[in-house]
């Protein structure tokens, strides 16, 4: 069985594996260092004492409200922030549901089946840069 953690993207539903994440918190003000456009990165969070980059999924995309979430994940041995419109739950999977199928450029695009539906699982160390 593998676990994620189901939730709300700006750009739809993703999965991101419960051991990526150490913590969910709820959304707070981040700073946004007066980034220009097409880069992925949507501010700095202070958190804990240490100032962790924050990602949307897309450039530009909108910034969740006051009822969105920061996936806090850990990429190399620090720590990044995912943003999430909602937070719909854990699913466990058996480890058939999750597949690899191709992407644009060559990439493979890893996913998993959840209730018919082909979520795509969000991986930290190459959305997180």
């Amino acid at each position: 069985m593998r676990h994620f953690v189901q939730y709300v993207s700006c750009i739809g539903e993703r999965l991101l594996r419960l051991e990526d994440i150490v913590e969910v918190l709820p959304m707070l003000t981040l700073d946004r260092l007066g980034q220009e456009g097409g880069a992925l990165f949507a501010g700095l969070l202070h958190y804990r004492g240490d100032a962790v980059p924050v990602f949307s999924l897309t450039a530009n995309a909108p910034m969740p409200g006051p009822e969105g979430y920061i996936l806090v994940t850990r990429v190399h041995g620090r720590k990044a922030g995912l943003l999430a419109h909602d937070v719909v739950g854990v699913v466990s999977l058996d480890e058939s549901a999750c597949t690899e199928m191709p992407g644009g450029g060559g990439h493979r695009i890893a996913g998993a089946h959840v209730d018919g539906r082909f979520l795509r699982i969000v991986r930290p160390e190459t959305t997180c840069k």
